[in-house]
């Protein structure tokens, strides 16, 4: 598995990651339900043929030692840098 991630204080890499994911044509959080724009991209993962991307929230909330947390994930058109925009 491959991780590519902004450190979520510094707006520089932010910005770099997110003109990479939007390079890459993606546009969301793959977290069903999730609307947050994407800063984490996660690829080559065992078992699935495609990639993901997460918002900061939930890359921390499945990157917590306490235990395993459980996801539905979703490929759709929803663009969530067009909805932070107010376009709904």
């Amino acid at each position: 598995m491959n991780i590519i991630r902004a450190a979520p204080d510094d707006p520089i890499e932010r910005f770099a990651m997110i003109s990479l994911l939007v390079s890459w044509g993606i546009k969301r959080c793959n977290v069903k339900g999730c609307t947050e724009i994407p800063t984490t991209y996660i690829g080559n993962i065992e078992g699935l043929d495609k990639s993901l991307a997460m918002c900061d929230k939930h890359f921390e909330e499945g990157s917590r030692p306490d235990g395993p947390t459980t996801f539905t994930f979703v490929w759709n058109n929803f663009n969530a840098f067009a909805y932070a925009q107010g376009e709904r």
